[in-house]
């Protein structure tokens, strides 16, 4: 090598982050100035030693004996950190000792890089925790509250759709829980470990349902995402589908769901070849399906397809004796949910709720505790605590379920009130306007002293 081309290696060599050499008995023979400045250090600080002189735990000694070369090792000193690569110099078979190249200035970018990684594979697992517990079915049997016959034969109904994958049809009016029966199938079935697919066919647009269902491909149509988009049946392979309000389902896209029954198999939109799926359909309805069939607004070969496995869930009105075993773990759900702490329910609520017929079912049942929940004046609820609930009601359907119970609750709840609001205002007197001694007298928390004060505001 002439003298301009090793000069101008040299310069090459002081652009480095930190570069050293040894020779082949691992004695340093030169190092750039950044290495030097590294490690505080200066030629002749160096000359004759070795690099486990100066950093204990270099790979230098490992090059020697294997002649081949370590890529990327972290290194921290005293003095500074960064990673290093240690390659061995070499001429065919001829060994001639190692270079060490330190790029500590890449450090900070390494670290941020390696931080990123971590944190994007965390927001990965967390998403596909949430993919799963969205694909899942979050119900079981034991979510099924009641225990008169009518609940009884109904658990034994789930039990038998869970011994295959044939199909089922649940029926049922609004609120009295269809999707929690699904769930709980899914639950007991032999694909309780794959996926369930939920769709509310009442939620998607008619020009998007035949997509949302059997997905698109590329092209399909203006909008159409690039690579193609799979549909809610795809998405179910090998697990199970409900389809929820199937009376909603529109008359176009009915055809389409018998092939999927008959065929198992899909074809998306713009798409020419067909796609096995091997799915468990369960579907809802709020409507009898039979009365849909008659009127032309639901195929009857679809509806047969369908219709191999039919539940029908009782309405509350024909199970009121369930209703104090709800109305427990209703309360229980929604202390939790929000922060209430009732515990107790007076037995003449009970009776309040088994004479109301409930045409919105549990659903209607679960708003009437939640605004009765809010009116409560301490840790127990009371008939007078629904009276907004009932008197809403009543003004929706014009006092067709005012009875002569209700008028003789009605009269009991007035003298009931003034008899409290005397208790209160005698304990407010003797107390001199106390409120602890007030409710000490009374025998009541501050808590409820203070809902009465708000509630009788000219005694505060």
């Amino acid at each position: 090598m002439d003298a301009l081309n090793l000069e101008t290696a040299m310069l090459i060599l002081e652009k480095f982050d930190a570069i050293s050499v040894t020779n082949a008995r691992g004695e340093y023979i030169y190092a750039n100035q950044n290495w030097l400045n590294t490690f505080h250090l200066t030629l002749n600080d160096i000359t004759g030693k070795h690099p486990w002189d100066i950093v204990p735990d270099t790979k230098v000694r490992e090059v020697l004996r294997t002649h081949r070369p370590i890529i990327g090792y972290t290194l921290q000193s005293k003095d500074t950190e960064g990673f290093v690569s240690y390659y061995p110099i070499m001429r065919g078979q001829e060994f001639f000792g190692v270079m060490i190249w330190v790029f500590y200035t890449w450090m900070d970018t390494a670290l941020k890089f390696s931080q990123m990684v971590a944190r994007l594979s965390q927001e990965l697992e967390s998403t596909k925790t949430q993919l799963k517990t969205l694909s899942a079915a979050t119900y079981t049997i034991s979510n099924i509250i009641g225990e008169s016959p009518a609940m009884v034969k109904l658990r034994e109904e789930i039990e038998i759709a869970a011994r295959s994958s044939s199909t089922v049809l649940i029926e049922g009016e609004t609120g009295v829980g269809k999707e929690l029966i699904a769930h709980a199938i899914h639950n007991l079935s032999a694909r309780s470990d794959r996926r369930f697919v939920r769709v509310n066919c009442s939620a998607i647009p008619i020009e998007l349902a035949e997509s949302e269902l059997f997905g698109y491909e590329e092209g399909a149509f203006t909008g159409a995402r690039r690579g193609g988009k799979p549909g809610k049946f795809e998405l179910a392979d090998g697990g199970g589908i409900f389809l929820d309000e199937m009376n909603q389902l529109p008359l176009t896209i009915q055809p389409k769901l018998l092939r999927v029954l008959q065929e198992r198999e899909i074809e998306r939109v713009g798409g020419k070849d067909p796609i096995p799926v091997d799915i468990r359909l369960i579907a809802a309805t709020n409507v009898p399906l039979e009365q849909l069939v008659q009127t032309g607004e639901f195929r009857r070969d679809l509806y047969y397809r369908i219709n191999v496995i039919k539940i029908r869930v009782p309405p509350l009105r024909e199970r009121k004796e369930d209703i104090p075993l709800l109305t427990k773990n209703l309360i229980a759900r929604l202390n939790h949910q929000l922060g209430f702490d009732i515990s107790d329910v007076d037995d003449a609520v009970f009776d309040r709720l088994k004479e109301y017929d409930w045409p919105g079912n549990i659903r209607e049942l679960q708003n009437a505790l939640e605004a009765a929940m809010n009116h409560a004046e301490d840790d127990a609820l009371r008939v007078e605590d629904f009276d907004v609930f009932f008197a809403d009601m009543n003004r929706t359907t014009g006092g067709r379920q005012k009875s002569a119970a209700d008028k003789r609750e009605n009269s009991l709840y007035h003298m009931k009130a003034d008899l409290d609001y005397e208790a209160l205002r005698e304990a407010m007197l003797a107390a001199r306007g106390n409120k602890t001694e007030a409710a000490r007298r009374m025998g009541i928390s501050r808590n409820a002293l203070y809902k009465k004060l708000r509630k009788y505001s000219d005694l505060r």
